[in-house]
């Protein structure tokens, strides 16, 4: 059984920073705020420390405002253990990466491997809308290991004893990407291509291509509906 849980949303203004204690095991739900203030660290210094393990963080997208603290809460932190986030295209990618800088923010979008020390990465395909399905299975957190891929629906169990499981749901928009897809092969003029991580840093280093992929999401309105929802709770 589940005992002792603390659910918390952080007092950062505009953005978004929750988390939760549930005997000893640490989750995290996006840590971001805009407009980004240095006061705003006091909050994950007040809520977490050297000793502490984030078992599994969250990242529901990586607008500035939902990504720009993690830096802080990794400095402040032992360890971050599992990161999950929605699975991105490459278009969706190099349209984040179009707005960030050569600073950390573009460094966890590019390769979170990395960035997160090799932590486990866990990416979270699509679903459209009317795939609400519940995917029961024995999916444990300590089964996701090194970088995967799992279904929208999945059921992550803590473990066999413990009733607390989180099910990430990745809300996507596929006729949408259909049509960054063309409008992003007509400005390469590489139509069909699969781009590469390569592909996407050599992209963004010209300043023309970059507005102009921002003009791609500009017309067909935002990313936030590539965003990921995430259930946490007892079993039943």
């Amino acid at each position: 059984m589940a005992d002792g849980i603390t659910r918390t949303f952080h007092p950062v203004g505009q953005g978004a920073f929750y988390s939760e204690k549930i005997n000893g095991f640490n989750f995290v739900y996006d840590c971001g705020a805009l407009p980004y203030k240095k006061t705003q660290k006091k909050v994950i210094s007040q809520s977490f420390d050297k000793t502490d393990e984030i078992d599994l963080l969250a990242i529901s997208h990586f607008d500035e405002d939902h990504i720009n603290l993690i830096p802080a809460l990794k400095a402040t932190v032992k360890k971050i253990k599992t990161v999950v986030f929605p699975l991105m295209t490459p278009a969706q990618q190099a349209y984040i990466l179009s707005f960030y800088k050569k600073t950390d923010l573009y460094e966890i979008v590019l390769d979170p491997r990395t960035y997160f020390e090799k932590a486990n990465i866990v990416k979270v395909w699509p679903a459209s809308p009317e795939d609400k399905t519940i995917k029961d299975g024995n999916l444990y957190l300590n089964d996701l290991q090194g970088v995967q891929e799992i279904d929208s629906g999945e059921i992550i169990r803590l473990s066999s004893s413990f009733d607390w499981i989180y099910i990430p749901y990745n809300c996507d928009n596929k006729a949408k990407y259909e049509k960054i897809k063309t409008l992003l092969d007509d400005i390469l003029q590489s139509s069909g291509k699969s781009y590469t991580q390569e592909d996407i840093v050599a992209m963004l280093s010209n300043k023309n291509t970059r507005e102009k992929i921002r003009n791609i999401y500009a017309e067909v309105g935002g990313t936030n509906e590539n965003s990921m929802l995430m259930y946490s709770g007892p079993t039943a």
